[in-house]
């Protein structure tokens, strides 16, 4: 990881293909701020402690500093508490948290099972709270849950989640570029 404005220094390396992406996430190096779930960044999964968007990529070192140079994106700023996820749960598969922006672009085929849509300040809070709803483990089936820091919104099928989270009147963004570190968690777990 470094930032992106080091990149017209940077090459790639001649003995081995490197992939480079551009996201914007928090990271200050020289405050000694950084996210310490970014290096598991996936695209279309959240997995950051706070929000990480991918802006480029992936690719390589040499076109990600040429984007870089041309398209200069700003640093951002934005809520990171009571967010809310999407979670989706597919026969025995959990699968990690997403977006809801994101999953209002899935194709048909990734829509299946039930969703849950989950306020939470993280996105493993979001993830556990569904783990521990299908396992019977004392959480709250509807509203804010006493016994973890998430609160259930909505439970259904994919139309119904989404248009519950969904602002239907704002374009809906692309999804993204199917990117994630080589550390990334894997997207989905297998349930008892």
């Amino acid at each position: 990881m470094a930032l992106a404005s080091g990149l017209a220094d940077a090459v790639d390396p001649e003995d081995q293909p490197w992939q480079c992406a551009v996201v914007r996430a928090a990271f200050r190096p020289e405050q000694h701020i950084s996210d310490p779930g970014l290096r598991e960044f996936d695209s279309r999964y959240e997995v950051t402690h706070y929000p990480a968007d991918l802006l480029w990529g992936p690719g390589s070192i040499t076109d990600a500093a040429a984007w870089y140079v041309e398209h200069q994106p700003e640093p951002d700023e934005c809520d990171y508490l009571d967010r809310t996820f999407v979670v989706r749960v597919d026969g025995t598969d959990l699968y990690l948290p997403m977006r809801p922006s994101v999953a209002a672009a899935l194709p048909a085929p990734d829509r299946s099972g039930t969703w849950y849509a989950i306020r939470a300040d993280h996105p493993n809070d979001a993830f556990h709270h569904v783990r521990n709803l299908l396992a019977h483990i004392g959480c709250a089936r509807r509203g804010p849950c006493r016994n973890c820091h998430a609160e259930t919104l909505h439970v259904g099928g994919y139309q119904q989640v989404i248009a519950a989270t969904v602002d239907p009147t704002a374009p809906a963004p692309p999804l993204p570029a199917d990117a994630a570190t080589p550390w990334a968690h894997p997207r989905r777990r297998a349930t008892t």
